[in-house]
């Protein structure tokens, strides 16, 4: 039988088959997930982590939706600025995800977290065909960090490396007692979700989400919301803080529209925002945002925007829903607002 498996293989090889492709795979933590039976917690208290779906399970790409599986998480601390945890030091917690590839290859290998995941720094160690490389990551859901913006629902990537077939490679996921809230208005709380090895960089690694403005705990009051300036018969906010506060009030999407005087792409993308079919679609449905592209690189970079011209769309939490990049005519326009 030996004999007679080797003579196959030969057979292929001669051929010029190849039997096995480089391929994605996303390895998730629940049963529910893609790939359960290659994930392993291997110290700390883990925990299941399902409601609410929007803040519990990452929306990035490729994952399982997060109504029919959620993720796994270990909550370091309970504390809040008037309420500090009585636990103290956390201690440590690991988890492993193996790729367990048949052949060897390159791959790019990607992480992603919720909503509800605040915690810096995560370490995460990948074991590949050379040896190992650590990277430290900020969980930063809420979005606490000098941009503003959350990091959760996307791939984040840790790097590309050369795997070899087998048992013996993984991404361990590991913190220690260094670990701390990115926000210290939320439980600290530190995240496996899913890790993704691609064997090409993504072309979409998922839209970041807007921080969440929350209501003030004592102390210092948030700044007053400013007032939206009027343009023909729209209002538009110029900050997207003032944006989320207004949407949260009224349950209605976010458009966040990112302009520059100088784009010929975003003079066409305004006039057709003001077009008659289109503006009845955004009094009724949307809150309004717009942000100079050339004056907010790093807000814009941070939200997948490159470009200026360009839409992004969110809910009223500030979870990333679409975003438009392409010309379109106004009924175009209005159609994509319409359906989505």
């Amino acid at each position: 039988m030996k004999n007679g498996a080797r003579c196959l293989a030969a057979a292929v090889v001669c051929l010029g088959v190849t039997t096995l492709q480089a391929q994605d795979i996303i390895i998730e933590t629940q049963k529910e997930g893609q790939n359960f039976d290659h994930y392993e917690e291997i110290e700390g208290k883990w925990m299941d982590s399902k409601t609410p779906a929007t803040t519990a399970k990452s929306r990035a790409p490729g994952c399982t939706d997060g109504n029919k599986c959620g993720s796994r998480k270990y909550l370091f601390s309970m504390g809040t600025p008037d309420n500090p945890d009585p636990k103290g030091t956390p201690e440590p917690a690991a988890a492993r995800f193996y790729p367990r590839f048949r052949s060897p290859g390159h791959y790019y290998v990607y992480a992603t977290w919720p909503r509800a995941a605040n915690a810096t720094p995560v370490k995460y160690i990948v074991k590949h065909a050379k040896g190992s490389d650590t990277k430290e990551l900020t969980q930063d859901g809420w979005g606490s960090t000098e941009t503003g913006i959350s990091n959760a629902n996307t791939w984040v990537l840790i790097g590309d490396y050369d795997f070899d077939a087998g048992n013996e490679q993984y991404v361990e996921l590991r913190v220690d007692a260094s670990v701390k809230p990115v926000s210290p208005k939320n439980y600290g709380q530190v995240y496996a979700d899913a890790v993704r090895f691609s064997s090409k960089p993504l072309e979409d690694p998922g839209q970041a989400a807007l921080a969440t403005v929350t209501p003030s705990r004592g102390g210092s009051a948030p700044p007053p919301q400013t007032a939206p300036t009027v343009v023909g018969q729209l209002k538009w906010f110029e900050n997207i803080q003032d944006a989320q506060r207004e949407a949260a009030g009224t349950n209605k999407r976010i458009l966040l529209f990112f302009f520059a005087p100088t784009s010929a792409r975003s003079q066409d993308l305004e006039k057709n925002l003001a077009s008659p079919e289109v503006v009845e679609i955004l009094k009724n449905n949307y809150v309004l945002a717009r942000l100079n592209f050339l004056e907010n690189t790093k807000i814009a970079y941070s939200l997948g925007v490159f470009k200026a011209g360009v839409i992004n769309v969110y809910d009223a939490q500030g979870n990333a829903l679409f975003q438009i990049t392409e010309r379109l005519t106004p009924s175009e326009l209005a159609a994509k607002l319409k359906a989505q």
